[in-house]
């Protein structure tokens, strides 16, 4: 039992560093699994998810390896200056010959979340899946579009 301990405390450990690397609003979750108890012997596997974020001529391009997901298994969302990324993943088996009271399933669930420091256009947001990577890009914000007068200050 204090191994289990140990090893938990150091996925804990790396997820602080990882959140630390990557922001203070970054959130994931380790490799962990979990089963539940009852008939159905599912698990639940928690992924964290590696990370890039970098700015590049005039917008952040983000690129989150999701490997086994499917794009229709991806939520992306941008709300103040957050991107969010979750998959979720629901497999089921049937029993091979028909009988049985059991069936085997698995869950993979994988979120992450990047607080970005510069204002967003929101509207130029563009996004592609390719081989297991989602690529983000999040053009900045250019407010001298803006229809609003600067008044100079004497």
């Amino acid at each position: 039992m204090h191994r289990l301990n140990t090893f938990t405390q150091l996925e804990e450990m790396i997820e602080q560093m990882h959140r630390s690397m990557i922001g203070s609003n970054s959130v994931g979750a380790g490799t962990r699994q979990r089963r539940r108890t009852g008939r159905d012997s599912s698990s639940v596997r928690k992924s964290s998810v590696n990370l890039m974020a970098e700015p590049v001529d005039g917008e952040y391009i983000v690129t989150a390896d999701l490997p086994g997901f499917e794009k229709n298994e991806i939520d992306l969302r941008f709300e103040d200056n957050i991107l969010t990324m979750e998959g979720f993943k629901n497999h089921s088996e049937e029993p091979s010959d028909g009988v049985g009271a059991f069936a085997h399933g698995q869950q993979r669930h994988a979120c992450e979340q990047i607080r970005l420091p510069v204002t967003i256009d929101k509207e130029a947001i563009s996004a592609s899946y390719r081989n297991g990577v989602l690529e983000v890009h999040l053009p900045f914000y250019d407010d001298s579009d803006d229809d609003r007068s600067r008044i100079e200050i004497q």
